[in-house]
């Protein structure tokens, strides 16, 4: 924050750094705040952190007070809701007065109660408050359930394929494409069996048999 004169910061000081403060909060550009104060922009940004700090800690002192008040006020409201309750079990008397020749008479009935149950839901939610407010609740557990593994195979498959239509359209149901022909292609190379080689390896052999021939007769 604002320097510190014996280690103590003056008014003037600080009310200097809570409007600088303001003015940045409010979106006014450091640059311009800087300037507006004849400081450096990072010195705002300093200035404004320190004070965020000493705002936060403030914040948490006061966010712990309030809830070690809060807490005694559950604490009463609940033995009143509880109090209640209790003496909501109390048997009801009701006095009848009847005016007759004989004077005035008065009969008295008692009736039993259990008692009434909104106050134990008062207490209750008082206690719920409570918890939640120290962060003493338990953690929520949430259970996933696989559906599909509750479903017959066949329907599973059909789900996958939808799924699949869904993700791929025109993929899945289209059909593979092969080709196929009718008959023989005129373009594929023809088929040579084990015979037609066996003959062409001969007349090869003949033929240079022959031209050797040719040779000796030339030499004589």
């Amino acid at each position: 924050m604002a320097k510190k004169l014996n280690g103590v910061i003056t008014p003037h000081q600080l009310k200097r750094d809570l409007e600088i403060h303001e003015l940045v909060c409010r979106g006014a550009p450091r640059i311009g705040v800087a300037a507006q104060f004849k400081i450096s922009p990072a010195r705002v940004t300093q200035i404004c952190k320190d004070l965020d700090q000493r705002f936060y800690t403030e914040h948490q002192e006061n966010i712990e007070a309030l809830k070690g008040r809060q807490s005694q006020q559950i604490l009463h409201l609940i033995h009143d809701a509880l109090n209640s309750f209790v003496e909501s079990q109390e048997d009801a008397v009701t006095v009848k007065v009847e005016d007759g020749p004989e004077g005035r008479t008065e009969s008295t009935t008692t009736k039993g109660q259990a008692g009434d149950p909104r106050f134990l839901e008062v207490a209750r939610k008082l206690l719920s408050d409570e918890r939640l407010m120290w962060g003493a609740n338990a953690p929520e557990q949430h259970v996933h359930r696989n559906l599909h593994a509750l479903m017959p195979l066949d329907e599973r498959l059909k789900v996958v394929n939808e799924n699949l239509t869904k993700l791929l359209p025109g993929v899945v149901d289209a059909p593979p494409n092969i080709p196929q022909s009718d008959g023989p292609d005129e373009r594929s190379a023809p088929v040579v069996t084990s015979t037609e080689v066996k003959a062409e390896s001969a007349n090869t052999a003949e033929n240079m048999a022959s031209e050797d021939g040719n040779k000796d007769n030339a030499h004589r």
